[in-house]
């Protein structure tokens, strides 16, 4: 990165750049979302990864699956209710839940949250609270916008 400052040391996103174009009439490449994170709630999204499965296997193949983006008041009352804390979401988040649940555990991390298939809503965290039942545990996700300037400028100062 040539001209910007990173606020944290590591951060679970990458950016991949290919040397040729794709030729695959049936690929379609992925867009960053142009909307605040306050646009997206009440979407229903898809996220997309290798963690392990509900039955606690690890998949041979990616999976896919839906998930509905709650407001942040949403997110900040289930999480007071499952743990009877408060606590105040930093802005950043999305959070999102399924039913029956999907989980973002390891192997999902650093993964995408969709919107219509190729457009980049926010990339998968990890999911909370950690002492819940599965069932009641919710998503988190950065949304894309936090990252916007990160990869602007990969891929604007590519050699």
């Amino acid at each position: 990165m040539k001209n910007l400052k990173v606020e944290f040391e590591e951060n679970d996103v990458g950016v991949l750049t290919l040397m040729t174009k794709v030729k695959e009439l049936n690929v379609i490449p992925a867009r960053l979302s142009k909307k605040k994170n306050q646009d997206l709630y009440g979407l229903t999204v898809r996220t997309a990864g290798w963690g392990t499965s509900n039955d606690d296997e690890t998949p041979l193949f990616k999976q896919t699956a839906f998930l509905s983006i709650l407001t942040m008041e949403q997110c900040e009352k289930n999480y007071e209710s499952l743990t009877g804390n408060k606590l105040r979401f930093a802005r950043i988040y999305l959070c999102t839940i399924a039913k029956p649940y999907v989980l973002a555990t390891c192997g999902n991390s650093g993964g995408p949250l969709f919107y219509k298939h190729n457009t980049i809503l926010g990339i998968n965290k990890g999911f909370c609270p950690k002492s819940a039942d599965p069932t009641d545990m919710m998503n988190i996700h950065v949304g894309i916008d936090y990252y916007r300037g990160f990869i602007l400028d990969v891929k604007n100062n590519i050699h």
